[in-house]
């Protein structure tokens, strides 16, 4: 408590739902990828991801 932040409102672009979807996971993506580099954290490693390469590679 006590702390300011800064919010900036996204409008999603996009003329169909799916599209507005995939534009929303991008932008999640690529903000939580330059977080990491912000804060000096390896955007790289995500365990669950490597699990789910592993089970599809089955």
């Amino acid at each position: 408590m006590g702390k300011n932040y800064n919010i900036t409102e996204v409008k999603l672009k996009g003329k169909s739902l799916i599209a507005i979807t995939f534009y929303a996971l991008q932008l999640a993506s690529l903000s939580a990828y330059y977080l990491a580099l912000l804060n000096h954290v390896d955007p790289e490693p995500v365990p669950s991801i490597g699990i789910l390469k592993k089970a599809l590679k089955k």
